[in-house]
């Protein structure tokens, strides 16, 4: 049998986290999926962003969505030059 692919293990614990903590239903108005490549797998980025959300009680999507926003001030900021 082959192994699940990572986002699969990605979504059942988001899944089961979600269950445990009863959270109230929320219209999803824009979904936004990545994939992460196998290059950047070995820095764990997945068990990290759990391990991070569980230390500072927010969800993983509140983490990702302030990393984008940062990201793209930063980016707008310096007009997106690399550096």
């Amino acid at each position: 049998m082959a192994a699940s692919p990572p986002h699969a293990f990605l979504s059942t614990i988001l899944r089961h986290k979600r269950e445990e903590k009863k959270m109230a239903q929320k219209q999803v108005l824009d979904k936004l999926s990545i994939y992460i490549p196998l290059s950047k797998m070995a820095q764990k980025p997945v068990e990290r962003l759990i391990g991070l959300s569980e230390k500072k009680d927010r969800s993983v999507n509140y983490l990702v969505v302030e990393a984008i926003l940062e990201y793209l001030d930063r980016q707008e900021k310096t007009g997106g030059k690399k550096g």
